[in-house]
């Protein structure tokens, strides 16, 4: 069996009370072909001083650091992407710990196959304290259009985890540009149409604890919609090219497939044609009503008036000249500024077209690629078509 270098990339942000741990899962491990590279993402705690002592420590290590001022987890890890020197990328955060010393020499095991694009796992389950509590079972993962069909009708959430061991050439080029940069499933390749699923194998043992907090994500305003953000991208990027006729009552079903631990048996009803924005209206309002906190914005009425609005509709719109476009890896700074009443006045104007709709867009000569971007991003890319004015 041949050793392959894995890549280790761990974004790190006030890890302070697990992030030495987390460095101890590494460094012992009994397969000795990997190196890490740590980006620090702005920490105000203790991180900096702990991540400079145990480098001192081990000062033979193959450990990299980069400093840099906080840009939040995605855009943390694609800076660590152009230092990446191995064969396998694997992502690991500062306060989850490989599941055993053997984790590493088992991920090599797994991508033996030079084929394959990637391998995931159970995920063990721990408690602050490291404790083990249960164990996350991933679904069997097949190259197969009932996948594809089970997550058009997931509402956006991840059918398998985000965690796993990819060759290096196709986390450099699909799973960066889809789960780094847009914030979709990794596992999709939303580039094309319809999307493409990746070739990825089950291996049979955990790679990972995964540390489950008193505190979690979604508990605050910003963590909802920076959730929503992605879930929405997926569940449009699928509805794009794919038709599950009774939504709702298939999803019903999937539920319960899902609940009874029968999904490797369940094969929903997919068409393989664009679902009616009006019927993506009705998607979008379901997925939403599954977070009931969801805090008052203007983005998630505009977006739902979009694929209510019936007929044509052509409008004429030009971006400024100092736009900032933001991608899905930015979802914080947006939500942020949605959230504090900072968004620049051009989301306001394009809030106001989505709720009155439009299916043409034309831009001034030159701003259709960034307009295609802004449109992505506010999750109605596929249903509006850009056209530039003639020069």
């Amino acid at each position: 069996m041949a050793d392959q270098l894995i890549s280790l990339i761990m974004p790190v942000y006030n890890d302070a009370d697990t992030v030495l741990a987390t460095l101890r899962s590494i460094i012992t491990q009994d397969y000795r072909q990997w190196e890490l590279i740590v980006i620090n993402d702005g920490s105000t705690d203790r991180t900096p001083q702990l991540l400079g002592k145990f480098f001192a420590d081990h000062p033979t290590a193959p450990i990299t650091i980069i400093n840099q001022e906080n840009a939040d987890q995605l855009n943390a890890i694609i800076a660590g992407i152009n230092l990446i020197r191995g064969d396998l990328v694997y992502i690991i955060h500062g306060d989850d710990l490989l599941a055993d010393d053997g984790a590493l020499a088992r991920m090599n095991a797994s991508m033996q196959d030079p084929d394959l694009d990637g391998a995931m796992a159970d995920l063990l389950t721990i408690d602050h304290d490291g404790r083990e509590v249960g164990r996350q079972t991933v679904q069997k993962y097949a190259v197969a259009p009932y996948i594809v069909g089970q997550q058009t009708l997931w509402l956006g959430r991840n059918l398998f985890v985000d965690f796993a061991i990819w060759r290096t050439r196709v986390f450099c080029d699909s799973v960066q540009a889809n789960y780094l940069i847009w914030n979709t499933v990794a596992w999709l390749d939303c580039r094309v149409a319809p999307p493409r699923q990746l070739r990825i194998t089950n291996a049979p043992q955990p790679f990972i604890r995964y540390r489950v907090g008193d505190g979690h994500y979604i508990d605050n305003p910003i963590g909802i919609l920076n959730v929503i953000n992605g879930e929405l991208r997926t569940l449009v990027s699928l509805l794009a090219s794919y038709r599950a006729p009774n939504y709702a009552q298939q999803y019903r079903r999937f539920r319960l497939a899902n609940k009874l631990h029968l999904l490797n048996y369940y094969r929903p009803r997919i068409k393989p044609e664009q679902t009616p924005r009006n019927e993506v209206a009705g998607i979008i309002r379901l997925a939403l009503s599954k977070y009931p906190q969801l805090p008052t914005n203007p983005y998630t009425p505009a977006l739902i008036g979009f694929y209510a609005a019936r007929g044509e509709r052509t409008i004429h719109f030009s971006l400024p000249s100092d736009f900032t476009v933001w991608y899905g890896k930015d979802m914080r700074v947006f939500n942020t500024a949605m959230q504090s009443d900072e968004l620049p006045d051009t989301y306001g104007e394009l809030f106001t077209q989505m709720i009155h709709g439009f299916t043409t867009m034309i831009v001034p000569a030159g701003q259709g690629p960034m307009m295609q971007d802004v449109l992505h991003f506010l999750n109605i890319w596929p249903y509006v078509t850009v056209k530039e004015e003639q020069v």
